[in-house]
């Protein structure tokens, strides 16, 4: 499929576990200065490219009627919500009803706060723990709870990186794969989904410019 005058920053790839189909969606974050402005003509923008999946979504001022006719018509569906880190500490259940309202079976969480620059060790395993523990409420509910690994994930750790430690201790969540982050972070994104087969349901792309210096901040 070719995409003319495409200026986004990123797709998804949701991967059909059951068929094991490649399906391409966008991540509405791609368009975040436009679709405010005009979410009708955008959203139909999207259906024209002939894209149909959508990771996000937002009412922008629309009512639930006229964001439900425009799903509708332009057959546009919701694939994945976003899942605030903050929110899941303090209690899961508003996200994993907005999962449920809009149909999905992901819910993904983009950022772990943490000091500026790299994540420490012991702050990954707090987040694991943390994600481990309420991914069983998103289980029951027919839902996987992802992470977006950020960049800076990736600084040393023993005989690896800290985010090594997630990866083999992710229980009862899954990961949303930013390769574009992974490579900023210094990872090798390819070879982490071979090593770590079932963990990668979803997968971000973004174009990076040859010879971009890495970045060990999430920036």
């Amino acid at each position: 499929m070719k995409l003319k005058s495409l200026t986004l920053s990123s797709f998804l790839f949701f991967l059909m576990q059951i068929t094991f189909a490649q399906e391409i969606a966008i991540q509405t974050y791609s368009l975040r200065n436009q679709l405010p402005q005009d979410p009708v003509k955008y959203y139909e923008m999207i259906a024209d490219w002939g894209i149909h999946a959508i990771e996000g979504g937002g009412l922008y001022d629309l009512s639930e009627v006229e964001y439900e006719q425009l799903f509708a018509e332009n057959r546009l569906r919701i694939v994945g919500v976003g899942a605030d880190y903050n929110q899941l500490l303090r209690d899961p259940t508003p996200i994993i009803q907005e999962a449920k309202k809009q149909g999905v079976k992901y819910a993904t969480c983009y950022w772990i706060p943490h000091q500026e620059g790299p994540i420490s060790l012991d702050e990954i395993k707090v987040a694991t723990a943390l994600f481990n523990e309420v991914g069983k409420d998103f289980q029951k509910e027919g839902i996987t709870l992802l992470y977006h690994p950020h960049g800076f994930e990736f600084s040393p750790a023993g005989k690896g990186v800290v985010m090594d430690w997630m990866l083999e201790n992710a229980e009862n969540f899954a990961f949303n794969m930013d390769v574009y982050w992974v490579k900023m972070g210094g990872g090798d994104p390819l070879k982490i989904m071979k090593k770590h087969k079932g963990k990668f349901p979803m997968l971000h792309l973004k174009d990076r410019k040859i010879g971009t210096p890495n970045s060990n901040d999430g920036h």
